[in-house]
């Protein structure tokens, strides 16, 4: 099957947004599809433009690129193919899920009110004429279902190639993989330093959203007296260094504040065999992360964070136990590219041929459905009664099978003249003869 993924993005930035993606890509490809990437960019800082941004997406028709779309972050999913799937993975959330929280970042007023609803009425637009729709957690889910009125699936997104992580012991540093932004409050941890009883130390890593947020925990440690204990690597680090510091790190902190999912540093951590600390205004990360069993839960305050780092620090057993047992909660979630419900769903195929009188042989039609259906997919078949008994009676039938469009199928496969006249944006023509 040829497969588009498209997906908003912000040039020269990385994170999960962009590696889901292409971790999907890449997986796809393995099991036999054509797939090609969309990578749409998306400003959304300026809510007074959102509205026009969100047309600009709209306008995009991509039917005839590819059997299927799946559509990733927002707001690709407003793109439009007749068989589109969509892995929701947020929405706008500072109109949604951040919507009256000191993350919200914007003032209320009357317009903002009006853009909210409007953007809502685009979601909903969107999400109700796709294929199907998943979302990447439980959070996710339940938000669709309070902002959108709408029942979606599940699908966890797993790290690709997950034998890569390993583990080489139970250092002293707590490690922070991910961007920094506000609602990450990597900020939390910095604090949290200074709460602490033992000589634990941080590293925190990833490209800072304005870029003054990273000074910004260096100056904090610095006020603190914490200075010595932290390490702030203010970019995208490599693939190499971030295993090389999950391998050697004593846990894993991620400490946002409702995360639409667990977070692939989370995931990452597990399977490198470390435990994960989060809080328990996490939103997602409780999705994965059981106090006590596979890393800690807890309030979101230095003091608290403080408590359990030096726990892990006074404890490498601990530390060991809880991260042996966080890559087995991977396992129990199912959080691996093998999971069926994040493949793509079998399509819904019409077959179209000429009904040619009774017969007790089957017809090339019946015998390519019975084929189509053992390869797991739905299979209706159609046959259209035509006469070629004068010139008029065949052009009646073409005209009248003109008028027929199929809209229910992902794809029609028309068999012979003049079935081929049926209209569908994605028609094969298998012909075994023409009008002569």
């Amino acid at each position: 099957m040829r497969v588009l993924i498209a997906s908003a993005v912000e040039p020269f930035t990385q994170g999960g947004g962009t590696l889901i993606s292409d971790w999907l890509r890449d997986e796809l490809i393995v099991r036999g599809h054509e797939v090609d990437q969309l990578d749409l960019p998306f400003d959304g800082s300026d809510v007074d433009l959102l509205t026009s941004r969100l047309t600009g997406f709209r306008l995009f028709d991509v039917s005839d690129e590819a059997d299927r779309l799946i559509a990733i972050r927002w707001p690709a999913h407003l793109l439009r193919h007749p068989s589109k799937v969509v892995w929701f993975i947020h929405h706008y959330r500072e109109l949604f899920d951040l919507w009256g929280t000191a993350f919200q970042g914007m003032p209320p007023s009357p317009a903002l009110e009006t853009t909210r609803e409007l953007v809502r009425a685009a979601d909903c637009r969107a999400l109700t004429e796709a294929h199907a729709v998943y979302a990447n957690s439980s959070v996710v889910r339940d938000r669709v279902r309070r902002f959108n009125n709408l029942d979606i699936g599940i699908a966890f997104p797993p790290v690709t190639r997950p034998e890569r992580f390993w583990t080489s012991g139970y250092g002293d540093f707590v490690f922070y993989p991910s961007r920094i932004v506000g609602h990450k409050r990597q900020m939390l941890a910095v604090e949290a330093l200074a709460e602490t009883r033992t000589p634990v130390r941080l590293v925190i890593a990833g490209e800072a959203s304005p870029h003054h947020l990273a000074q910004d925990l260096v100056d904090r440690a610095s006020e603190l007296d914490v200075s010595d204990r932290l390490t702030v690597i203010p970019r995208w680090i490599t693939e190499t260094e971030k295993l090389e510091y999950l391998a050697g790190c004593l846990a894993v902190a991620y400490l946002p504040f409702d995360e639409d999912s667990y977070g692939y540093p989370s995931v990452e951590a597990h399977l490198a065999r470390k435990a994960v600390l989060t809080t328990l205004d996490g939103g997602g990360t409780q999705e994965l992360v059981m106090d006590g069993i596979n890393g800690f839960v807890t309030a979101p305050t230095p003091e608290a964070i403080a408590q359990r780092f030096d726990e892990l620090w006074e404890d490498r057993v601990l530390a060991r136990r809880l991260g042996e047992r966080g890559n087995d909660r991977l396992g129990e979630l199912g959080i691996n590219w093998d999971k069926r419900d994040i493949e793509i769903p079998a399509m819904n195929v019409a077959v179209v041929e000429n009904f040619k009188g009774f017969s007790n042989s089957p017809s090339r039609g019946t015998l390519l459905k019975r084929g189509l259906e053992s390869a797991g997919h739905r299979v209706a078949l159609i046959r259209l009664p035509w006469s070629d008994k004068t010139a008029k009676h065949v052009l009646r039938s073409m005209v009248a099978i003109r008028t027929m469009r199929i809209a229910a199928s992902d794809r029609v496969i028309a068999l012979d003249f003049p079935s081929y006249y049926v209209d569908h944006w994605a028609k094969v023509v298998w012909l075994d003869d023409t009008m002569g």
